[in-house]
């Protein structure tokens, strides 16, 4: 139901309906993401808020160790 970030950007965001004339810009550069709000070219205080996303790497898959009779009888 949340639309994903642009495919190369990796930050996306969602405002309520409330505040759908506003404009959203995000810069993430030093390691510090700056989300700018502004309508008709002025700052503005969001009425309700806004939601972030960012898309995350797929995480390498973890083997995890087959269980030995031993353990599966002592969480028995």
């Amino acid at each position: 139901m949340v639309p994903f970030p642009p495919q190369d950007d990796g930050w996306g965001y969602t405002i309520n309906q409330m505040d759908g004339r506003a404009d959203v810009e995000t810069d993430f550069a030093d390691g510090v993401l700056t989300v700018t709000v502004t309508k008709d070219g002025q700052p503005y205080d969001l009425k309700h808020m806004i939601t972030l996303h960012i898309l995350v790497p797929e995480a390498p898959a973890m083997e995890t160790p087959p269980s030995t009779p031993e353990e599966v009888v002592a969480d028995a």
